[in-house]
């Protein structure tokens, strides 16, 4: 299927296969690269403060991607009681 988007793209902008697929693979690594950057895990950020960290990205056709708040408490208390479970 991912060769069909990219053919699709090259075909209607004129680029050529490989092109597109580096556009694509370098837009969402340097979004994973940035989020995985972030000090998320075991912190206790406020909403605030987590609002002003950049986890959101909007990818014009495809839609927003990124992280809100309320998943950020949701994953953290998962983790410590992961953790905590691990531990015992």
């Amino acid at each position: 299927m991912k060769n069909n988007i990219y053919k699709s793209v090259s075909d209607r902008l004129g680029f050529d296969e490989k092109t597109v697929k580096d556009v694509f693979d370098y837009t969402f690594k340097f979004i994973r690269e940035h989020i995985s950057s972030l000090e998320l895990k075991n912190t206790n950020y406020t909403e605030e403060e987590f609002n002003e960290l950049k986890t959101s990205f909007n990818l014009p056709g495809l839609g927003k991607l990124g992280c809100i708040y309320k998943d950020y408490i949701s994953h953290n208390k998962n983790f410590k009681r992961k953790r905590d479970d691990k531990d015992d």
